[in-house]
């Protein structure tokens, strides 16, 4: 069963948004969210569907352009993992493709913007 905290939850999320931790309230939220899509997907994939949609839409409203909403491309991933290990890949990929990946959306910002 899904267990919790309410009121560890509520410090937690009102200490990420007041230290203006990376994400605040939506990166512990879409924690919940992965942990929720663990243990009953239908509504993990519900919540993890919303969440970015929700962040987009708030942010915007504050006048800031946010592109969480892609995170939604994700969900159709998850949902098809079955719970064993994939194919292995060279550990060093993962290495470098975050780095790698990171240079490439910088490099495009600074072409379109």
């Amino acid at each position: 069963p899904f267990k919790f905290s309410l009121p560890i939850v509520a410090g937690i999320i009102l200490l990420a948004e007041t230290a203006h931790f990376d994400y605040g309230a939506y990166g512990v939220l879409t924690i919940l969210g992965s942990y929720l899509f663990l243990k009953r997907r239908a509504l993990g994939s519900i919540v993890l569907l919303l969440l970015p949609f929700l962040e987009t839409v708030i942010t915007a409203l504050s006048g800031i352009f946010f592109v969480q909403f892609a995170a939604v491309a994700s969900v159709p991933f998850l949902a098809r993992y079955n719970g064993e290990r994939g194919s292995s890949l060279p550990r060093q990929l993962f290495y470098w493709f975050y780095p790698a990946h990171i240079l490439v959306l910088c490099l495009i910002w600074k072409l379109l913007f």
